[in-house]
């Protein structure tokens, strides 16, 4: 279907907005959406794989009801997805919509969100959910609900509350259109039908996937939109172990692009990347090292620094945001030629990444009868999220490779059956798992169901309810529903309304649990304490450690390392020692030793890692004595300042002072960041590369809060952090608050993704590097003291000047666009080149086969340019080049804004650019 076709359902700046950044044409599933009345109001469950386009029609559906007047809220799992579609839809804005984005991190948007001041809200599934409890009319007025990533409702961890939420909207009083997208699932019907949408089923992908297994260089795949078997002699070796198979298949994959290698715990992708960084004659990924040595030093900062300095990275829930976002942006830009990553990669994400590779076809799944981990296969579903991850449209060429790595021809025909050929996992319900408190008392306290008659008929109207529970027989599941409502009454957090027509209502305490996402026994254990400590002083340490008491605090995974838990609890007594002569403390800890639980000891290790990282102990100093990244402990310190915050309200709730109340608020704060309460203030800043040790150096120079820092100038930041363009990055963050762009937020990390345990702006470089010995190149701007909002107004990119200076280590050429200097690959520096060589002599657009006699790479390569001058200049920065849907590629720069001499670039360093200097001048484009 021609993209022209939906000019009759929206306007034409629409259609050209969507043109430029599809193409012509609908894939598949585009177009039959269409087809079955996506824009006439036709509910939908959209099951497709990945990379099928599928993302594209939750936002075609948005932008029309939107331009309809009708608000949307589009969901999506992960708070980074929530990040980037903000971005995309970002480009609407000068088409007059509001995008508000909002999750746990997020919450300026809220009010906005509650009164309806949008057109577009994009929310995390809990978020939303949260919002539900306390403002339960929040869908009056909305037109359109997109559900991305519907898979997550069969998800063990979160499924329950996206049913939850599922259920309100199905029986919402609210006419509302809703748009389920997810990958395939088995049994979709009865999804479908209980959703009350229209099916639509795509098996197709714009570009070809091979899937299968590979022995000895021999790959036997099956094509995924074909259906065909064939072998693809990758090389002919033998190797005597599985680390020299590993490694010769990575080589061999390497010589055909990029290599995306997906393993079951964290470990291992350290391990791997390590081996294959020893072994792989790669170069080395300089750019990537050079950002990374901007970071606070740390196990983790120096493990990939090594293994960059090969061309090979992970990734995993250990590292730190900064850390995964270089990461992750180093291997978007090609520098980093394999990437070792747990399964955080394996959703939502868009690598332009040929091959990816699953070397141990399994995963770790926390069996809750023995209460250990244990290893289980690799389920279909969770294969196919990872192999979706090859062949992406508009990133990669004719067909991408999944490879399953095996030890013999045997275990070959094995993996053919079962991951390749077998069936799907079909899709059973997950709220069963869950307490049915915790779902009672969120109900009661949004004060839409007010008695068990109503719950009841609420909760058989759930997904559980509709395939389970009326199964069991609607009495016996009442009586259960009526017990768990007298555990909440004895809890005190549900009580009975007087009167002839008694109600249930939440407490104070249990609607604070239901708003703040806590679990009803959680709730339950903080109120006690709460009380118990109503009048007397307490020490950070006894609010950490009640905390570590909670179930939902068990949750939080932090890892052993090589010791055991037990040892913690000797180091905890010394903990209690150091911070005060506290008797009572150390008598309430005594009492409660013999009662701990093993997960509760565990709660140790978390309590005096924190009360280590709030007295802002070096970072390096904390992972060396417990054995724990920096990026486990400021998630765990995240994780903690969110029930802190929570223990806050429901201190003020049982009738704590308001000083006292503030005080433990800001407990909260400072966990968040792992600082004093000194630097709360400055650390709320949010300045990449600002970490701790930073943070306190500026405040002991008087640089103490964002008046101070904004009056000075850059050579004094510069004199205290000892680097002059983080200096400016500061300098720029506090005094412009907006920047170019911002890039693809690191992927998120996932409770118990990883097994067992658990906006790239850009700043010139400063002219004189010997002002401050220390400087290192710095690729990103960090986020300003006052976000940047998420609509703006498009920028003016011109003049364009085209450098011969060439990084040889990195393979970077160079450019300057609107007065910023940056690097850009030699394929698409020799593209833009020749389209705006092209500009210069008055020819106009170019044919795309014309682009390819001068880059090696032909018109295809104008994609990946396009999005590195995102990347690199910011938002909108593509906006120089444009293309009349023909296949025909020009600029919208004047030729006065275009600076080039070519016969300066005929003697460029690089030899794609000079052969494509050499075929211009050849044409007399000069």
């Amino acid at each position: 279907m021609n993209i022209q076709t939906l000019l009759a359902y929206v306007p034409a700046k629409i259609v050209a907005t969507w043109r430029a950044r599809i193409g012509d044409t609908l894939t598949d599933v585009q177009a039959r959406a269409v087809r079955e009345r996506l824009f006439e109001g036709q509910s939908l469950l959209v099951l497709s794989p990945t990379s099928s386009g599928k993302t594209f029609v939750g936002e075609m559906a948005a932008v029309r009801v939107a331009m309809g007047n009708k608000r949307v809220i589009y969901l999506v799992p992960l708070k980074a997805l929530a990040e980037e579609k903000a971005r995309e839809f970002s480009r609407y804005a000068e088409h007059g919509l509001r995008v508000v984005v909002s999750h746990r991190d997020r919450r300026e948007h809220d009010a906005a969100i509650e009164d309806g001041r949008y057109d577009i809200a994009i929310l995390v599934f809990e978020k939303l959910e949260r919002l539900l409890v306390s403002k339960p009319g929040l869908l009056a007025g909305v037109g359109l609900i997109v559900l991305d990533e519907l898979q997550t409702l069969v998800d063990k961890q979160r499924g329950a509350a996206l049913e939850i939420l599922l259920t309100r909207l199905r029986i919402s009083e609210h006419r509302t259109q809703f748009l389920g997208l997810s990958a395939v699932l088995a049994d979709a019907e009865v999804l479908a039908r209980w959703l009350g949408a229209k099916l639509l089923v795509s098996e197709s992908r714009p570009v070809e996937l091979r899937k299968g297994p590979v022995v000895g260089g021999r790959f036997l795949y099956r094509e995924h939109n074909t259906g065909k078997v064939a072998v693809e002699q990758l090389t002919d070796f033998k190797v005597a172990s599985d680390d020299q198979h590993l490694v010769a298949t990575v080589q061999t994959l390497c010589r055909m692009g990029q290599a995306l290698v997906f393993v079951p715990d964290r470990e291992r992708s350290r391990k791997m990347a390590e081996l294959l960084a020893r072994h792989l004659p790669l170069d080395p990924a300089q750019a990537v090292c050079d950002e990374l040595a901007t970071l606070e030093e740390g196990f983790a900062t120096s493990a990939l620094s090594q293994t960059c300095a090969r061309g090979v990275a992970f990734h995993n829930s250990d590292l730190t945001f900064d850390q995964r976002d270089i990461i992750e942006r180093g291997f978007r830009s090609g520098v980093i030629r394999v990437l070792v990553s747990t399964s955080t990669l394996a959703v939502g994400v868009n690598f332009p990444v040929e091959n990816v590779l699953i070397p141990e076809p399994w995963k770790w799944q926390f069996n809750q009868t023995c209460r250990k981990w244990t290893k289980v296969d690799l389920p279909t579903s969770e294969f196919e999220n990872m192999a979706g991850r090859a062949g992406r449209l508009g990133f990669s060429g004719s067909f991408g490779r999944a490879l399953v790595l095996v030890p013999s021809r045997w275990h070959q025909n094995a993996i053919m059956r079962t991951l390749i050929d077998g069936p799907h996992e079909p899709v059973r319900p997950t709220l069963r798992n869950r307490r049915l408190e915790d779902t009672v008392l969120e109900l009661v306290a949004s004060n839409a169901w007010t008695n068990e008659t109503q719950l009841g008929e609420f909760l058989l109207e759930t997904f559980t309810g509709f395939v389970d529970w009326a199964r069991d027989g609607a009495p016996k599941f009442r009586d259960r529903l009526v017990a768990a409502v007298e555990r909440l009454i004895k809890q005190h957090l549900l009580y009975r309304t007087d009167g002839e027509d008694t109600q249930l209502a939440a407490t104070r305490v249990g609607r604070i649990a239901a708003e703040r996402g806590l679990s009803a026994r959680t709730a339950e254990v903080m109120a006690r304490w709460a009380l118990a400590a109503a009048d007397r002083a307490y020490h950070p340490l006894e609010v950490l450690f009640a905390v570590s008491l909670t179930p939902d605090a068990h949750e939080v995974f932090i890892s052993r390392g090589q010791r055991s838990y037990s040892g913690y609890v000797g180091r905890f007594r010394e903990a209690i020692a150091r911070v005060e002569p506290n008797a009572r403390l150390q008598e309430w800890f005594e009492e409660m030793r013999p009662k701990l639980s093993d997960g509760q000891i565990g709660g140790l290790k978390k309590a005096v890692v924190l009360a280590e990282w709030l007295d802002e102990k070096k970072i390096d100093a904390l992972e060396r004595d417990h054995q724990t990244w920096a990026g486990a402990i400021a998630s765990v310190g995240s994780d903690y300042a969110r029930f802190i915050e929570a223990l806050a309200e429901i201190a003020d709730a049982v009738g704590w002072t308001p000083e006292r109340v503030r005080e433990l608020g800001e407990l909260g704060q400072r966990l968040r960041h792992g600082v004093r309460a000194d630097l709360v203030t400055l650390a709320d800043l949010r300045i990449r590369g600002l970490g701790r040790g930073r943070l306190r150096k500026l405040a002991e120079a008087g640089l103490s809060d964002s008046d101070k820092l904004r009056a000075a100038d850059v050579d004094q930041i510069a004199t205290v952090v000892r680097h002059r363009g983080l200096a400016l990055q500061v300098h720029a963050a506090l005094t412009r608050g907006a920047y170019p762009a911002a890039i693809s937020a690191p992927a998120e990390v996932a409770r118990d993704a990883d097994g067992p345990g658990q906006d790239d702006r850009c700043v010139p470089k400063t002219e004189d590097p010997t002002t401050c010995p220390i400087d290192a190149p710095v690729a990103f701007i960090p986020e300003g003291a006052a976000p940047a909002p998420i609509v703006e107004a498009p920028a003016r990119f011109a003049p364009l000047a085209f450098s011969t200076r060439y990084d040889r280590l990195a393979r970077h050429c160079f450019v300057t666009l609107a007065g910023h200097e940056d690097r850009l690959t030699p394929v698409a520096f020799a593209i833009l080149l020749r389209v705006m060589a092209a500009k210069k002599r008055g020819l106009g657009r170019q044919h795309k086969h014309a682009l390819g006699a001068c880059a090696e790479y032909g018109w295809k390569g104008f994609i990946r340019l396009r999005k590195q001058l995102e990347e690199r200049f910011g938002k909108g920065a593509s906006g120089i080049l444009d293309q009349d849907g023909h296949g025909h590629y020009g600029t919208t720069l004047d030729a006065s804004e275009i600076e080039l001499d070519l016969a300066a670039l005929s003697k460029h360093p690089n030899q794609t650019v000079r052969t494509a200097v050499e075929a211009l001048q050849k044409l007399a484009l000069a």
